[in-house]
């Protein structure tokens, strides 16, 4: 049984020296690691697989045998004989250059490889020897190699020790220390395995872990790699399943088959068959394990696995590209990408910030609630029908037929998206989804930064529109300014006219006809002055059913032309509110035509006009059963030069919603395509 553990533990010796020599001369970490390093660790992997096939040689019988045995000594030999070297030239680099990975070239270090010269010494003594014992082969280069050995280890200590001054508190200097510790006990166990008598029972025992010591050291080295980076290496997981694959096969060919061999000699009972049940059961029972082996078969078995990485690649570049879209329609040309990408039946994007792409129904929306709610809840990114969060997730998932959810959120960006399966029913693996995972990340952080763009843009263009009005204001202004004392003078001219008794009563009612189109001029004018000055702050009140009434005069004429029939339900007639009858008559004048106009053309236009009070509140409502406002205007109606009329200029509305906002009051539009249209504006109501 000391045999096969001897045999094993040399073996996995072999394979961990194999995986960090792997790793260590990769080309993509070559120019990362010290020379000395290297080197290192080269001559420790010569030491153990030359000791290894010497062990397994011991019990092989054969002429070729002898050879073998002492080409492999030889090797072991001159794995032993400069080790020493190595270890001292790398504490030395380490205390001169630290982790340096290409220090300055100085031939001195060569004089630490001095030993290396007793090598065609150790040739001779294998080539002449005819014994399988190690030692004995060995015997005049014993003392003077312990001797070396020595004097190596302890200088490589004691620079080891000032070498923690020249890298940061942490795990490197950790390292150092426990490094040295172990260069002690491999010295000590080496002076007791060569003072040790060759009768010993212990001899064996001190062999194997003699040699196997430089493994601990080596052990120390890769943990602090992998957990403490102490040097920027690349390992791939791959290589180090590999070997712990390669391991477990060996420890079994060494130390269950021959145990199997036995029961079956002596019990006529084959365990092959319970070592499988064994195995089967710990899979099915151990969850991790489980996962990591189903992972693989999916690789395994997958007949896409790189194309879904390629594809999944591919559409990051792509959503690059589609950055400058439309958040509803970046929306739309990802999720068809993404479902022809990854082949899946479907994809959907639910956003909570958008209108969902695909029309649902409302038991699907509630299932999307309750996946995205219970995701929310659990805070896990990713449910799928194998893994689901909770029984109703699972339940949702079936009744979407979604095989994978993923939550997204970036910012104010949130949402789900669902996969449906696969076309040929292939599941995706672990690393496939993370990657999905990623991308969909990306995606959210895509519409985030396309959202604030476009608030930025309308930002600017209402900044800009701003700056246009306050322009118009001012020229409007100026103009009406200007256009005032020539209309005073030819109505002073006009009105002389009208008195002088000379003309006669045509001339006189012409004159007349001048006097009240320069009045109605002049009140333009007063109007655009209005328009360009601060509003009134005087403290008035004023009905709101009287200034209807007076306007009706005005108005019903207007709609008698176009066939139009205008009804009232006045019921707020003893209401006030703090305004001026001119603000209130601009903005319900705005409403009153807008509605004669928008149903002139359907044969029978009907306009209805009601006033209430609600609370503390009149509610005025201006409807009327034209063709409606169009969704997409409607969203921007109540901004300046927005009309769906040919020669509409845009402003009636605007002016009319800054007057309502002036008195306190809001203003809502209500359109049905083709039903018709519907204004109502809440005023806030004075209380006496």
């Amino acid at each position: 049984m000391m045999r096969q553990m001897e045999l094993m533990l040399l073996a996995l010796a072999v394979i961990f020296d194999g995986v960090l020599l792997f790793v260590l001369w990769d080309r993509v970490n070559a120019a990362k690691v010290p020379a000395w390093l290297r080197s290192l660790i080269t001559v420790l992997c010569c030491a153990h697989t030359a000791c290894f096939f010497h062990s397994v040689l011991e019990d092989i019988q054969g002429n070729w045998v002898g050879g073998l045995q002492r080409a492999s000594m030889f090797a072991m030999a001159a794995g032993l004989l400069v080790l020493p070297s190595t270890m001292a030239h790398g504490a030395l680099r380490l205390y001169r250059s630290g982790a340096l990975a290409r220090p300055p070239y100085d031939w001195r270090y060569l004089l630490w490889y001095l030993p290396a010269l007793l090598l065609p010494w150790a040739a001779e003594l294998s080539y002449r020897g005819s014994t399988s014992n190690f030692l004995q082969m060995f015997t005049p280069l014993k003392w003077p190699y312990i001797g070396w050995l020595t004097v190596a280890n302890v200088l490589s200590c004691v620079l080891l020790l000032w070498a923690r001054k020249r890298f940061e508190a942490g795990g490197t200097r950790t390292y150092l220390v426990w490094l040295a510790w172990a260069l002690v006990v491999m010295t000590v166990l080496a002076i007791t395995y060569a003072a040790m008598p060759a009768n010993s029972p212990w001899r064996p025992t001190v062999r194997l872990v003699t040699m196997l010591s430089p493994i601990f050291p080596a052990a120390m080295f890769a943990w602090y790699l992998l957990r403490k980076q102490m040097l920027p290496l690349v390992m791939e997981r791959t290589l180090l399943y590999g070997a712990n694959l390669l391991g477990i096969v060996l420890a079994h060919r060494i130390l269950v088959i021959p145990l199997f061999d036995r029961v079956h000699q002596r019990w006529r009972f084959d365990l092959v068959l319970l070592e499988f049940a064994g195995i089967v059961g710990l899979i099915l029972v151990y969850k991790p394990l489980r996962r990591r082996v189903g992972e693989a078969l999916r690789y395994l078995l997958s007949r896409n696995v790189f194309q879904v990485r390629d594809a999944t690649r591919q559409l990051s570049v792509e959503l690059s590209r589609m950055a400058r879209l439309p958040t509803n329609e970046l929306v739309d040309v990802f999720q068809r990408s993404v479902q022809s990408a990854i082949a899946v039946r479907y994809a959907r994007i639910e956003l909570c910030q958008t209108q969902p792409s695909q029309p649902s129904g409302n038991r699907d929306q509630a299932d999307v609630d309750v996946i995205y709610g219970m995701m929310c809840r659990e805070n896990t990114s990713l449910a799928s029908r194998d893994r689901p969060v909770t029984k109703p997730v699972a339940e949702a998932l079936e009744r979407l037929d979604a095989m994978w959810a993923f939550r997204i959120q970036f910012e104010q960006v949130c949402g789900i998206v669902l996969l449906g399966p696969r076309e040929r029913c292939d599941r995706l693996a672990e690393e496939q989804l993370m990657a999905l995972s990623l991308l969909f990340e990306q995606f959210a952080a895509t519409v985030n930064n396309r959202q604030l763009d476009e608030q930025r843009l309308c930002a600017e263009r209402t900044a800009m529109q701003q700056e246009k009005l306050s322009v118009l204001g001012l020229m409007a202004g100026s103009l009406a300014h200007e256009l005032r004392n020539p209309l005073s003078s030819i109505r002073a001219i006009a009105s002389l006219m009208q008195e002088n008794s000379d003309y006669g009563p045509d001339n006189r009612e012409d004159a007349q006809m001048i006097v009240g189109e320069i009045d109605r001029l002049t009140e333009t004018t007063h109007r655009l002055l209005d328009y360009a000055r601060p509003a009134d702050s005087a403290r008035q009140m004023v009905q709101p059913d009287p200034v209807i009434v007076r306007l009706l005069y005005i108005l019903v004429h207007y709609a008698k032309q176009h066939h139009v029939q205008i009804e009232t339900q006045l019921n707020a007639a003893d209401a006030v509110i703090v305004g001026t009858d001119a603000t209130l008559s601009e903005i319900l004048f705005n409403l009153i035509r807008n509605a004669i106009e928008a149903c002139r053309e359907s044969g029978q236009g009907q306009v209805q006009i009601n006033s209430s009070i609600e609370a503390q509140r009149i509610v005025l409502k201006v409807s009327d059963n034209g063709s409606g406002i169009d969704p997409e205007i409607r969203q921007a109606l109540f901004q300046p030069f927005v009309t769906d009329k040919p020669l509409g200029t845009g402003l009636g509305l605007y002016i009319a919603a800054q007057r309502v906002r002036e008195l306190g009051g809001t203003i809502v539009c209500n359109s049905l395509v083709p039903q018709g249209t519907e204004f109502e504006v809440r005023l806030p109501r004075q209380i006496n």
